[in-house]
């Protein structure tokens, strides 16, 4: 993913992983893949990824 998703707009990722990888998932993405452009987040459920996400474009309106 690169310049072109930012320029569609995606500014957010949500990654849902299994919550016995979440820990070395976390570990091996200590700095962000994507750069400044785009946030990446981790998570073990989807509701919480969902809230996640609802709650950046939400700030993103203000």
């Amino acid at each position: 993913m690169g310049p072109q998703a930012v320029r569609l707009g995606l500014r957010y990722i949500a990654h849902v992983v299994q919550p016995h990888d979440l820990l070395d998932q976390a570990a091996s993405l200590s700095s962000s893949p994507f750069g400044e452009q785009i946030r990446l987040q981790l998570f073990d459920d989807v509701v919480s990824a969902e809230e996640w996400l609802r709650e950046m474009q939400g700030q993103r309106r203000v």
